[in-house]
């Protein structure tokens, strides 16, 4: 009996290695599987980045993607907008509008931002005053939409360097009682040349100038007016020059709005003062004092 049943436990031997041998395989082929499976095991493709748009070649200061197409423009004192589509993802025209508008000294403004199914929608901030930027998400090309808006400063500002320069191109000077206070504002009117109310000054005044005050010996002019920083800035810059003063450059460092001029070695600063809605203009400096001997 013992021999038949050593027999019979042999020959079942043989049978079971062999499974467990190919047991094993198939075990190192399953966790080979496993492994590739596993996040992280193989690497995985990273997502593309957008494909880079270049600029158009144009002088309007308004960026559009070189491929853009219907691209229409329209500009006025105040707002300017550009219209336009270009075969781009939504993120690739972002991207340039982004590139775009911070080489030209525009900053991306977070709050208000969209990002949805329907459009992309981001503000933007600068000199000029604001911009926004609509791309649409409608199937095909990319809509643009960049409607900029000019600062109240920046719209005064141009209008008045075209006054100026229409006035330069008539031969015409700053002392004009438009914008110089004058002794005599009939002067114009008898067809007289009007003599600037500056002549009892160091430095002119404009027309808008009121509660004038002036201490020679402590070089110090001041007076209050209802035009805008920005006018008054730009009305010393064209008026002084004339006169053989030289503007500096700005301290970065100075919380108000100031200008600074040297004339024969002697400085003139003029600082702007916003109080309620009037504009307190002050003058110092030794340049005063030196036109007051």
């Amino acid at each position: 009996m013992s021999g038949v049943h050593l027999s019979a436990v042999h020959g079942f031997a043989v049978p079971l290695r062999r499974a467990g041998a190919a047991l094993r395989v198939a075990g190192t082929t399953l966790a080979l599987a496993l492994m590739l499976a596993v996040p992280g095991a193989a690497p995985a493709e990273e997502a593309a980045e957008p494909a880079e748009l270049a600029a158009a070649d144009d002088h309007s200061n308004v960026p559009v993607p070189a491929a853009a197409t219907q691209v229409t423009r329209t500009s006025g004192s105040i707002l300017r907008e550009l219209k336009a589509v270009v075969a781009a993802e939504p993120a690739a025209v972002l991207s340039f509008y982004r590139r775009e508008l911070t080489r030209r000294g525009w900053k991306e403004d977070k709050a208000g931002a969209v990002d949805d199914s329907v459009e992309i929608r981001r503000g933007f901030s600068g000199a000029e005053g604001t911009a926004v930027l609509v791309l649409g998400r409608a199937a095909g090309p990319t809509t643009i939409s960049l409607v900029i808006r000019a600062s109240e400063e920046v719209v005064a500002a141009r209008a008045l360097e075209q006054r100026e320069a229409e006035r330069a191109s008539r031969g015409e000077s700053i002392a004009d009682p438009e914008f110089v206070k004058t002794d005599d504002p009939e002067a114009a009117k008898r067809g007289e040349r009007p003599r600037p109310h500056a002549a009892a000054y160091p430095i002119p005044l404009p027309q808008s100038a009121e509660s004038v005050t002036f201490d020679g010996e402590g070089g110090r002019l001041a007076f209050t007016s209802g035009a805008s920083v920005r006018e008054l800035e730009m009305f010393y810059r064209l008026a002084l020059k004339p006169l053989g003063f030289t503007e500096r450059p700005r301290d970065g460092h100075v919380a108000v709005a100031e200008l600074a001029f040297v004339k024969g070695g002697e400085p003139v600063t003029i600082t702007f003062a916003r109080e309620g809605s009037r504009v307190v203009v002050t003058a110092t400096g030794g340049a005063l004092k030196a036109a007051a001997r």
